[in-house]
């Protein structure tokens, strides 16, 4: 019997007078008509409970907040791009949440650009940039935070935001180190993780000035092959991001946890 007969025979029933009620209870056995009414009523939520309901996949937001600054000249702005390339592409290919994509390149205080802003990974295609100016780390990271926030729909998406950079900040205008920490406490309540990449020198100064969570920070030696394997370690971690998302997990803190660095 399908759920459809009991839903038809209980709108029947509920539309019967207190005669035809007694009837139908008789005729299927039941002592009364509450019997017979709690019998039809049990039948649908038993289907309602049998059949497995579609899964809806998560929402991850994936961000890239990138220093083009003149020190990235030759082959570290090479193997950023590449890095990042690679990234998008091996989210193209999970197929277990839904992703966007957002990136930040950055130098100069007045050269803070989007190239994406929350687009569906599956639009979005090779991302280039150069290297040229200073370094406005505080005012990338802010900029970057409050969009993300004023932009995103649904508050329960998960947002990654992946920051990488080889050098100090050197002239921002907007943000001090005192707002980035202001902001990273309260957004992290607001299912953001903020994660770092740079030299040991700018991690222990993010570390101390943003109080970003030293499990999210991951350090490399300023070279453009210690950049390239730093990000293809935030490519693996993403994976084991997105397994503790599906799984319910905290993902806070912890991005680079019992990642092999």
């Amino acid at each position: 019997m399908s759920k459809l007969l009991f839903e038809n025979l209980l709108k029947d029933f509920n539309k019967a007078n207190s005669a035809r009620k007694m009837v139908l209870a008789g005729k299927a056995g039941c002592s009364s008509v509450e019997e017979y009414k709690k019998l039809l009523e049990d039948q649908v939520a038993k289907f309602d409970k049998d059949v497995p309901k579609s899964k809806v996949k998560p929402t991850i937001h994936i961000v890239d907040i990138i220093d083009c600054s003149q020190s990235m000249t030759g082959g570290k702005i090479q193997n950023a791009i590449n890095g990042i390339n690679m990234g998008i592409d091996r989210l193209k290919k999970d197929e277990d949440v839904k992703y966007t994509y957002t990136l930040c390149n950055f130098s100069n205080f007045s050269n803070i650009g989007f190239q994406h802003l929350l687009s569906d990974i599956s639009s979005v295609s090779n991302v280039s940039f150069r290297a040229s100016g200073m370094t406005a780390l505080n005012d990338a990271i802010g900029k970057t935070l409050n969009l993300l926030s004023e932009k995103r729909k649904n508050k329960e998406d998960k947002v990654l935001v992946n920051i990488y950079t080889d050098g100090e900040e050197n002239d921002s205008r907007q943000f001090s180190p005192n707002d980035i920490e202001k902001l990273t406490d309260k957004y992290q309540k607001e299912n953001f993780t903020i994660t770092f990449i740079g030299t040991d020198r700018d991690v222990e100064n993010v570390i101390s000035a943003f109080k970003f969570d030293r499990s999210n920070t991951l350090k490399y030696d300023g070279s453009a092959d210690g950049l390239i394997a730093t990000m293809n370690t935030t490519i693996d971690a993403r994976v084991a991001y997105k397994n503790n998302v599906l799984e319910g997990k905290n993902v806070t803190k912890g991005f680079y946890k019992n990642i092999k660095k």
